[in-house]
């Protein structure tokens, strides 16, 4: 149960093209602790958020800091 679940739904079936992505390092962080982690339908996992970023700046996108 997540209690963002059914904006991310939303957001899905707005922005058909929009991904939910979570860092591996921190889910792997988190499981060494004890933590159960369950993630959402059709969430995918990146080694880490730092190479998901690289990734994503070499294929040509723009890092915006808010």
């Amino acid at each position: 149960t997540s209690r963002y679940a059914g904006r991310l739904a939303a957001l899905q079936r707005q922005f058909p093209q929009l991904r939910v992505v979570a860092c591996g390092q921190t889910l792997d962080r988190l499981r060494s602790k004890g933590k159960r982690i369950t993630l959402l339908p059709e969430t995918e996992v990146a080694p880490s958020a730092l190479d998901e970023v690289v990734k994503r700046l070499q294929a040509g996108w723009i890092y915006v800091r808010a």
